[in-house]
C-alpha cells in the first residue's frame, strides 16, 4: 500500500508493535467525543515518521480543528493566524509541510506564494493550499505558483489527514 499500511486494531489501542501511530479508533474518539467509541476498525499508520506541519489560516476554528486532527494522527502541529508570520516560522521551525489558506486579510495566500520565491528556505519547504475555493480556482493557482498542490477544506478528519500524508510521502 502506498499511502497507508493497515491492520486490524483492537478497541482503543495503539497499533501492535510496528509503529507508534495512534489508532484510527483514538482519532475517531478525539474528533467525535459525542459519538460512541469506535471498536474494531482499521488502524492507519503513516509509512514514515511523524512530520512537523505548519497550518496558516485566519479562522481560529479551522486552525483548532486542523491542529486537533493532525495531532491525533501523531504529527507535530504549528499554527499561525497570519501569513505574515510564515517566513519567520518556517526559518525557525523548519516544518515538513505548510498548509496555507488562500483567503486571508492583510496578505493573501496567493501573495505569499509569490513572495516565497524570494526566500531560499521557502523554496525548499512544500506549500500546500488549504482552501474551500473551487477545484478549478485551486488548480489554476497551483499551476501558476510554487505550491505543491491543494487540499480542500473538509469536515472529514480521516480524509484530511490522509491527504496531508499523501503530500508528506510525495516529498520524502
Amino acid at each position: 500500500m502506498t499511502m497507508w499500511q493497515c491492520m486490524l486494531a483492537a478497541e482503543n489501542t495503539d497499533c501492535p508493535g510496528v509503529c507508534q501511530a495512534p489508532s484510527l479508533n483514538r482519532l475517531w474518539n478525539a474528533i467525535s467525543p459525542q459519538r460512541p467509541p469506535a471498536t474494531g476498525i482499521l488502524c492507519l499508520m503513516p509509512r514514515t515518521g511523524k512530520g512537523k506541519i505548519l497550518v496558516i489560516d485566519d479562522d481560529e476554528k479551522v486552525l483548532s480543528i486542523a491542529k486537533r486532527n493532525l495531532e491525533a494522527a501523531g504529527y507535530e502541529v504549528l499554527v499561525a493566524s497570519s501569513a505574515l508570520k510564515m517566513p519567520q516560522i518556517v526559518q525557525r521551525e523548519k516544518p515538513d509541510l505548510v498548509l496555507l489558506d488562500i483567503e486571508m486579510p492583510a496578505l493573501s495566500g496567493e501573495h505569499v506564494l509569490d513572495l516565497a520565491t524570494l526566500f531560499d528556505f521557502l523554496r525548499t519547504t512544500p506549500i500546500v493550499l488549504h482552501s474551500a475555493k473551487s477545484d478549478e480556482e485551486l488548480q489554476s493557482l497551483v499551476a501558476r505558483s510554487q505550491a505543491k498542490g491543494y487540499i480542500k477544506k473538509t469536515s472529514n478528519a480521516i480524509t484530511f489527514v490522509s491527504q496531508v500524508e499523501q503530500f508528506l510521502i510525495a516529498n520524502d
